[in-house]
């Protein structure tokens, strides 16, 4: 059964021919961690799988700036950002 969250990320999806997902956070703070596990998991799920098109996982850290040269000689179709935030 596909969530009303899921079926609109699939929608956005389409299309797709190469995929950049980016992990963010600081390693320091604990709660700002999310975006860098989930990234680094992502990596090693993936190392082993064939895909249908080209994967890039990417974790950036606090300054996800500093990899668009990376994104930009991928050149991928569609770029996924994982972060976390504490928002009450």
């Amino acid at each position: 059964m596909q969530t009303p969250l899921l079926k609109k990320l699939l929608k956005s999806l389409e299309g797709i021919t190469r995929l950049a997902l980016v992990g963010m956070g600081s390693e320091i703070r604990g709660d700002d961690r999310a975006g860098l596990l989930f990234s680094e998991s992502l990596k090693r799920r993936l190392a082993s799988k064939h895909l249908p098109f080209p994967v890039r996982v990417i974790t950036a850290h606090t300054a996800p700036e500093n990899f668009t040269g990376e994104l930009r000689d991928f050149a991928p179709s569609h770029v996924i950002l994982f972060d976390c935030a504490e928002m009450e």
